[in-house]
């Protein structure tokens, strides 16, 4: 059953006094112009009986000018229009009525401008007025009640201009008070301004205007247009291409999610019940399936069939066995030059339609289970693989609980798009969002598995004002049934592999010769020769930034090797830094941007390891094989 959310009654107040109230009030609006007149016939008529002489009206006349220009001064926040409208207005008024204190208002030419002229000006007024009513709506009560809000939360003079509308968004600008505040104050006060309009929280999105830093871009919509599940409508485009966007889910404002997945590699994080798997994978897998360039290959280590199962008729390939995943990984790992070299040959930097290349999406679904089960080795290929299948139109999807350190590789974790779901705490969303996520408040740990589906995306190709956005996968069903007709409707057979990828996976046996994780590696590098690395038990001391390997670069196979002191160096500051960023612990996949700086082998880095463990600054995780852990001080 879909989660069950709160109700919200809105009874509407059709009785007549209440009609005739917003009739009443909207001719109000009205009014002041013509207010405005009457003072003025009555302030003439005043200053004429006390003050008829010449002085009296020039000094009027001086007065009027000054108020037009201090009106052209406080009105620059308007358009350029309605500031001369304003000033031009202020100055007739003041002149007419220093030539009234004169003549008085009852001289025939004066009592002429003040009827006509006079009813021109003011109906000028009501007119923009009018206009400003049937374009905005409740845009003059929003905006006022955003400038209360905004000085209520330590924003100063912030104001909202409400650029458009619809039934479920409204589009506005809030205009920053110049020298003063900027957008990352807007940004970071949006639960505040939340608060002072009495709005659900998370109901303004703002995002920074490149073009102008007194400005920022808000769209305001209702998030609890999303706390009720939405049921899947189906494919949204079947039998086309995977360059085409996939609809996943529903943004905040009713509108559809469209993602290009193409390109580049995607996290998928977050807690258990939080709807990754059943809410993230199916969705985004319903549709890859439906697309006649995508093939998709999956592995789960951890709960077989249960997640991934109702999708193998459409899937190319679903690994649950240890051995049966490197064969697969390897074999990808394979085609990856091959594939390059077809794409390159045509002049191709990066994967295309109609290329003539199938498309390839690799779900590792609990992905930590599934690195541990490569062995250190195995890993390493895996992250050299990651960085090269991108341009190779091969895609790895990183589906896990939680992208820490202890679970994913920090040279993957750069590398990769981010969609965030429900998580425990705030200090698990730093591991979900990105930077900028993070900057504009975005917050998942509000959900937790409360509101499973609910999620953050940033990748290429989302809108930078949809980045902060939350969003919700689609509803299944309560059971799998759903999914297993879908999936039986987009056979794999129907969407055969490009041969040069069956090939290369058709080899995946000869290249899955990685070792196990619980192989003694010792054997493997007594063979070289080395002094032993020298690090002072009680702490790791960083080197200074200017040293001389901070200006040695290395490529992977650039056969150079770093003289072996800067390379213990640059071991030793590498082991620091991490320990104190707080990390608990790592594995040899973590070192491998060490081993291509260095042109140190991976004997090299085991002797390393084996000298700062004797030194008491590490130690292996017993339970985990390929882990080390970083000792207490």
């Amino acid at each position: 059953m879909p989660p069950r959310t709160s109700q919200v009654n809105v009874t509407e107040d059709t009785s007549l006094d209440r009609l005739w109230a917003s009739q009443l009030s909207k001719l109000l609006v009205l009014a002041p112009p013509w207010a405005i007149l009457v003072l003025a016939v009555v302030t003439a008529e005043l200053f004429h009986r006390l003050w008829p002489q010449a002085w009296a009206a020039l000094g009027v006349g001086i007065l009027g000018a000054g108020l037009a220009v201090l009106t052209w001064f406080v009105s620059r926040q308007r358009g350029r229009l309605g500031r001369w409208h304003a000033a031009a207005s202020v100055l007739a008024i003041t002149l007419w009525v220093a030539l009234a204190d004169a003549d008085g208002p009852g001289w025939r030419p004066l009592a002429y401008l003040a009827v006509v002229g006079g009813s021109a000006l003011a109906l000028s007024w009501n007119i923009r007025a009018v206009i400003r009513m049937q374009h905005d709506g409740d845009g003059d009560h929003l905006a006022r009640a955003f400038a209360g809000a905004a000085v209520d939360a330590g924003m100063g003079q912030s104001r909202l201009r409400i650029k458009g509308r619809s039934r479920k968004v409204v589009e506005g600008v809030i205009v920053l008070p110049p020298g003063e505040k900027t957008a990352d104050d807007a940004i970071k006060k949006a639960p505040y301004l939340e608060s002072g309009l009495r709005f659900p929280p998370g109901s303004l999105m703002i995002a920074p205007d490149m073009d102008r830093a007194d400005q920022a871009l808000v769209r305001i919509t209702d998030p609890r247009a999303i706390r009720k599940a939405q049921p899947w409508p189906g494919p949204s485009h079947p039998g086309k291409s995977i360059a085409r966007p996939v609809r996943p889910g529903m943004w905040q404002d009713s509108e559809n999610v469209e993602y290009v997945m193409v390109n580049h590699h995607l996290q998928v994080m977050g807690m258990t019940g939080s709807g990754k798997s059943i809410g993230a994978a199916w969705s985004l897998l319903g549709e890859v399936i439906t697309r006649k360039d995508a093939a998709v290959y999956a592995v789960d280590l951890t709960k077989g069939d249960q997640t991934l199962g109702p999708l193998r008729p459409a899937l190319h390939g679903l690994e649950t066995d240890k051995e049966a995943a490197r064969k697969l990984l390897a074999g990808l790992h394979a085609a990856i030059k091959k594939r390059t070299d077809y794409l390159a040959a045509r002049g191709l930097q990066n994967w295309a339609e109609g290329c003539g290349l199938t498309y390839v999406i690799v779900w590792l679904e609990e992905a930590p289970d599934i690195f541990t089960a490569l062995g250190d080795k195995g890993l390493e290929n895996w992250l050299k693989a990651l960085k090269a299948a991108r341009s190779a139109g091969i895609m790895y999807v990183i589906s896990l609980q939680r992208a820490d350190w202890s679970q994913m590789p920090t040279l993957a974790r750069g590398q990769l798009a981010k969609l965030c779901m429900g998580v425990a705490d705030s200090h698990d969303a730093s591991f979900g969002l990105s930077e900028l996520q993070a900057d504009r408040n975005c917050r998942p740990e509000l959900w937790q598995n409360r509101q499973p589906g609910m999620a953050y995306l940033d990748a290429p190709g989302i809108a930078d004002d949809r980045l902060s956005m939350p969003w919700r996968t689609w509803f299944w069903g309560t059971d799998d049934s759903l999914m297993r007709a879908h999936a039986g409707k987009y056979p794999a057979a129907a969407r055969p592999l490009d041969p040069i990828t069956a090939a290369a996976l058709g080899q995946a046996g000869d290249e899955a010769d990685d070792p196990e994780e619980d192989e003694d590696p010792v054997s493997e590098y007594l063979t070289e020769e080395d002094d032993p690395v020298e690090i002072n038990g009680d702490e790791i001391e960083l080197p200074d930034p200017d040293s001389a390997f901070g200006s040695w670069q290395f490529g992977e196979d650039s056969g150079q090797k770093m003289d072996a002191e800067m390379a213990r160096e640059l071991f030793r500051s590498t082991l620091a830094a991490w320990h104190g960023e707080g990390r608990e612990s790592f594995v040899m996949a973590d070192l491998v941007e060490l081993r291509a700086r260095t042109g140190m082998s991976r004997p090299w880095v085991y002797k390393q390891l084996d000298a700062a463990a004797d030194e008491g600054l590490i130690e292996r995780d017993e339970e985990v094989g390929g882990r080390w852990l970083f000792r207490a001080a």
